[in-house]
């Protein structure tokens, strides 16, 4: 009889040990997968701040910004679950995954940016002002 119930609570424990084990597993792909996203918005954000400043002629649509600097356009569309940019209308980059929104708005020291990127079920939010000597007259 004690043998049973040794082994009985032995089973227990094993099963209470595995579901542990498999729920740390989860935990861990969600955190994978966010840091993942974290370091896409982070990378997108530098990059188009970089792009922006000193851009003139800034035009904001759905899921579009436009602008020049220098003699070159730039053109930054939400396409899919992508952001795509062209430069003087020649070819395309994708330079940011797993979007599922990209809102642009005039904000007072400049631009403001809305964000969400997805992946998995795991979603990142991202509503900041991009710092940049941009020219939003």
């Amino acid at each position: 009889m004690g043998l049973v119930v040794s082994m009985g609570l032995s089973l227990l424990f094993l099963s209470l040990c595995l579901q542990s084990v498999w729920l740390m597993k989860g935990k861990l792909e969600v955190y994978q997968e966010t840091l993942l996203l974290q370091e896409e918005a982070a990378a997108f954000v530098h990059y188009l701040e970089r792009e922006l400043d000193g851009a003139t002629a800034v035009q904001i649509g759905t899921g579009r910004i436009l602008f020049s600097r220098g003699a070159d356009q730039f053109d930054y569309r939400f396409q899919g679950e992508r952001i795509i940019r062209t430069k003087n209308s020649l070819g395309y980059v994708t330079v940011c995954f797993y979007v599922k929104e990209f809102v642009l708005t005039r904000a007072p020291q400049g631009l403001g940016l809305f964000l969400v990127l997805e992946r998995n079920h795991v979603s990142v939010e991202i509503n900041t002002a991009l710092e940049s000597s941009v020219d939003t007259s």
